[in-house]
């Protein structure tokens, strides 16, 4: 099971990569998030979940070792889905409003998914 759910992981963060690295204005409008006014900062998270994608696709095929050499895993895959959705919660609850409620309701949605997908995580870990 654990391995079905890296796998997973792989999916979302490839997938959310690519969208961010290739079309950066268009999925930040699309989710409805506020403009960052150029693509730099959209691209730059799309390269961070690629790195992450590559972490795990290397954990998967066993191109690791253990100690220093151990790639991302399950545990690393849980700390950076919390703490994204614990900066997503504190933005919303403390920052300035979305620019629209799309904005609103999908870091909401994207932050409880992260959580709920943390717990099930960490029951396999």
């Amino acid at each position: 099971m654990p391995a079905k759910l890296l796998s997973f992981e792989l999916l979302i963060h490839a997938g959310f990569a690519m969208l961010l690295l290739v079309f950066p204005q268009t999925t930040v409008r699309v989710f409805g998030w506020p403009q960052a006014g150029s693509a730099f900062w959209p691209r730059m998270l799309g390269s961070v979940l690629a790195g992450g994608a590559i972490a795990t696709l290397l954990t998967l095929r066993d191109w690791t070792r253990d100690g220093v050499g151990a790639g991302f895993g399950l545990a690393g895959h849980i700390s950076v889905n919390m703490t994204v959705a614990f900066v997503l919660v504190s933005m919303l609850m403390l920052g300035p409003d979305h620019p629209t409620r799309r904005g609103w309701a999908f870091s909401w949605l994207l932050s409880i998914g992260l959580v709920l997908l943390s717990l099930i995580e960490i029951a396999y870990l």
